[in-house]
């Protein structure tokens, strides 16, 4: 790995509490990282904007974790001022899908770390080549559990207007239906506010859906469930799967298999697939585009 001088150079645009856990994961894969934050940061060198960071230092990677109403604009503004290296930006890609659909002179990964978390990464190296013939996905977890709030209700998760709502926090698993299954062909959706433990986002979303290597899908996510859970079954033509997020394990038929992991497991073999495989399983523009669709479609029925 190369020393001093010789350091590849990260930029961070917003830093809050995912910003600073990549910033921890780039600095242990031997980035020198830079902030581009408001907050004084005495363990880092920060700047107020993007334009001054890229003036100053010959950065190769961006990691853009604004609010996503901001997204947009930060992409556009990279353009302006000639960027051309790598860029992974935080989940969801957008708030709602841009007028104009741009391509990018630089590469972009979206965020989506679920396909890195290490027992998926298992489940999809057994389901190569198999035949899919049906799968159920389910995550649930009680929104006043999620954050060590005072008030969880003051929090984005439980207001619209702050970009709220449990199809946008968990379209994680929307995303993982894309990298299990490929591309959706059609899907039923029924969900919404059916309790009061948001303010005003939807609680609960539940779809069916066929993609292009699964015939029927079924998958809800959900803040009601007094138990964490994030868990799944597969079956193929030749074995059960089923798995269990939460406490790091999954079955083939009876047999239980335990897979070592860390929060930051999956954010650490995120960045190294995007940054050092040339194959790399990152979720696309193209399917980050696609999960802001169908959230956009949702809310807009």
């Amino acid at each position: 790995k190369k020393h001093g001088q010789n350091m590849s150079k990260a930029l961070i645009i917003g830093f809050g509490s995912i910003g600073k856990l990549h910033a921890e994961i780039l600095q242990g894969l031997n980035f020198q990282v830079y902030l581009v934050t408001k907050q004084s940061i005495s363990s880092f060198q920060t700047f107020e904007n993007i334009k001054d960071a890229l003036e100053q230092h010959d950065i190769e990677y961006i990691i853009v974790s604004n609010i996503t109403s901001k997204h947009y604009e930060t992409l556009q503004e990279l353009v302006n001022l000639g960027y051309k290296g790598k860029l992974l930006i935080e989940k969801p890609l957008y708030n709602n899908i841009p007028k104009k659909h741009d391509t990018f002179p630089f590469e972009i990964g979206v965020g989506y770390n679920l396909r890195f978390n290490p027992v998926i990464i298992e489940i999809s190296k057994l389901l190569v080549n198999q035949k899919i013939t049906s799968s159920h996905h389910y995550v649930g977890q009680h929104l006043s559990t999620w954050r060590n709030l005072e008030d969880y209700k003051t929090n984005y998760s439980a207001n619209k207007k702050m970009g709220g709502g449990v199809l946008r926090d968990l379209s994680h698993e929307i995303d993982l239906m894309l990298f299990l299954y490929g591309d959706i062909k059609k899907y039923f959706f029924l969900g919404g506010k059916f309790s009061d433990v948001t303010v005003d986002s939807d609680e609960v979303a539940t779809f069916v859906m066929q993609n292009d290597n699964c015939p029927a899908i079924s998958l809800q996510m959900n803040y009601y469930d007094h138990v964490k859970r994030r868990e799944g079954i597969i079956n193929t033509e030749e074995f059960s799967l089923k798995y269990d997020l939460v406490n790091s394990k999954y079955y083939i038929n009876e047999k239980e298999i335990s897979v070592v992991n860390s929060k930051e497991t999956s954010y650490l073999n995120m960045h190294k697939s995007f940054l050092y495989d040339k194959k790399t399983s990152i979720c696309s523009l193209s399917n980050g585009l696609e999960i802001v669709k169908i959230i956009n479609n949702i809310e807009n029925e």
